[in-house]
């Protein structure tokens, strides 16, 4: 799972990005058309756009879980932004502050939309994700952004030009904004729980450490696996991964949610204010609009809505940094041990696919397959043997 969710502290104190933003540059004005449809492309739950900043090709990630607008130092140095220190730091899933430079941008262009004088801040993305940077809260409060994710495209319009859906099917949730992004409230197993909306999170649902242990939701579990989740900005992200009772969000109940129990003691995961993250493994389900402006928040059905939530298959945490996809945790009793797979053993290929040539989101696709498939893996261990096993899949949860 990537989860580059993020929220900017002062470096001094605890303080408002609002605050920090503000301090930089000048006003943010909304030029161009009114309403814009853009297509997007999907790579594994992430929301791929193609945009321009400064008047120069850029792809960046839809992300309502980010707190800010986010370039890569990468983006910076070919787009020949220079930032300035800001003070601030970046706190991610992850849980490690990492000091940001501030940047003012001239223009995001996406579509026919133009925005002008546009805050942002460079920091390192997990190198699973690779693009040039997310669009987070900034860009949500200036528009109205429609995201169809069964027809792979994103609608944007002008606060006082759009009108609110009254088909029946549509649902309208309200929105709380906070810590930098905004929630919606929804239950967990029967619990109210206050819940971030986070479009660039993979996963379906992440439940906070201090509202799992309030609530005593580990040991309501006897089946859970504790593992690796993923990475997200400031380091690896671990957690307990259970198939939940039941999850609602206004009149829409699921079952069998695939959530992570977060054990995070920092960061954006450790949050005591928030119930959890509520991912696009769950939002894919919907056409998704966000009326930031307004403070609410609309969902539909779409075709995806019946699809089940897939556990682990392999028995495998997994993550990707400096190119390679390093085993971190593997699980008692699972097809990973079956095939000898431990815990250090860098994976090479999985089927005929090299890791050095796909995306993150392929080599998860295929661990997701149909339980019962066989997959051929290729593996290298940390004294440099390589090997050929074969997983075969079987759910986890």
């Amino acid at each position: 799972m990537l989860n580059p969710v993020i929220r900017l502290r002062n470096a001094l104190q605890a303080g408002s990005l609002v605050l920090a933003i503000a301090g930089i540059g000048h006003p943010i004005a909304a030029l161009a058309q009114t309403t814009s449809t853009v297509p997007f492309r999907q790579v594994g739950q992430h929301i791929y756009l193609g945009a321009k900043i400064n008047g120069s090709l850029v792809t960046m990630v839809l992300d309502s879980g980010a707190g800010v607008n986010v370039l890569t130092p990468a983006a910076a140095d070919k787009l020949g932004i220079k930032g300035k220190v800001s003070g601030v730091s970046a706190v991610g899933a992850g849980g490690a502050p990492i000091q940001v430079k501030a940047a003012m941008l001239d223009t995001i262009e996406t579509g026919s939309v133009k925005l002008t004088s546009q805050p942002a801040f460079i920091l390192a993305l997990p190198n699973a994700l690779k693009c040039d940077g997310l669009l987070g809260t900034p860009f949500f409060q200036k528009w109205v952004v429609g995201i169809d994710y069964a027809a792979h495209q994103i609608t944007l319009t002008a606060p006082a030009d759009f009108t609110a859906p009254t088909d029946p099917d549509t649902k309208l949730l309200p929105l709380d904004a906070r810590e930098q992004t905004v929630h919606v409230r929804g239950k967990v197993d029967g619990i109210d729980a206050l819940l971030r909306v986070d479009t660039g999170a993979s996963d379906a649902l992440t439940l906070f450490a201090p509202f799992v242990a309030k609530n005593h939701m580990r040991e309501a579990y006897d089946r859970r696996l504790r593992m690796v989740t993923g990475r997200g900005v400031g380091g690896m992200i671990y957690g307990d991964l259970v198939r939940l009772k039941s999850v609602d969000l206004g009149d829409f109940h699921f079952e069998g949610v695939v959530s992570s129990l977060s054990i995070q003691k920092q960061g954006a995961f450790a949050s005591a204010t928030l119930a959890g993250n509520l991912g696009a493994e769950l939002l894919q389900r919907f056409t998704v609009t966000f009326d930031e402006p307004h403070n609410r928040m609309f969902l539909k059905k779409n075709s995806n809505f019946g699809l089940p939530f897939i556990g682990n298959r392999t028995g495998l945490g997994v993550d990707f940094d400096g190119g390679k996809l390093t085993v971190q945790s593997v699980i008692e009793g699972s097809p990973a041990v079956a095939a000898g797979i431990q815990v250090g053993d860098v994976i090479l290929k999985v089927e005929n696919l090299s890791v050095s040539n796909t995306t993150l989101a392929d080599i998860r696709d295929l661990f997701r397959s149909q339980a019962g498939r066989v997959v051929h893996v290729s593996i290298q261990t940390p004294a440099g043997q390589t090997r050929e096993v074969l997983l075969t899949l079987k759910e986890q949860l």
